[in-house]
């Protein structure tokens, strides 16, 4: 019998990053608008797993948890998701189908920081709002130009990462074993 304290805590990282948060991030992009109760419902998932990576009281704050495991809130991996599967669409790197999904830039007659910006998509109903298309262009346009013009996706994926502020992993707390 394998007790969870004999497993060391970089080894239940790399499980829960492997097996478990890939299952909570399935078609994340697809449901970025679910409902707060089911972003919870996820969160406290992760939650469970850090508690158990780190052996932590049950009352240990989730923020300190994130942080000293170096794994991110859910929600701000779906987001950041989206911006790059946005970035892919617009820099060609997808099927060219899904191009056409994405509305054309503003085209300011001046050169202004918001010439490049996507047309927001009319919208009649609320539920709408939080969809795909709508959320993605409002990320895009959120982002500065510098961000915009970046070419490459690795390039790309560091600066979004920065932006949105991504955990380092706490290396000195993942010595030894849970209790």
């Amino acid at each position: 019998v394998c007790s969870s304290d004999l497993v060391p805590r970089t080894v239940k990282l790399v499980i829960y990053t492997s097996f478990i948060r890939p299952v909570l991030e399935y078609g994340a992009v697809l449901f970025y608008n679910c409902t707060a109760l089911l972003s919870e419902m996820m969160e406290q998932v992760q939650r469970q797993a850090a508690l158990t990576i780190t052996g932590a009281y049950t009352h240990t704050s989730h923020t300190q948890l994130l942080r000293e495991t170096g794994l991110t809130l859910l929600s701000v991996r779906r987001t950041i998701s989206k911006v790059i599967l946005f970035f892919k669409i617009l820099k060609d790197k997808t099927p060219p189908y899904m191009k056409t999904l994405i509305p054309e830039t503003t085209g300011a007659r001046y050169n202004t920081r918001g010439a490049e910006n996507l047309r927001l998509p009319r919208i009649s109903k609320n539920y709408f709002l939080k969809s795909f298309i709508p959320s993605g262009v409002r990320l895009w346009n959120n982002l500065s130009q510098q961000t915009k013009s970046i070419s490459e996706i690795d390039d790309f994926k560091t600066a979004i990462k920065n932006l949105y502020g991504t955990n380092a992993l706490y290396k000195p707390y993942l010595w030894g074993h849970t209790k």
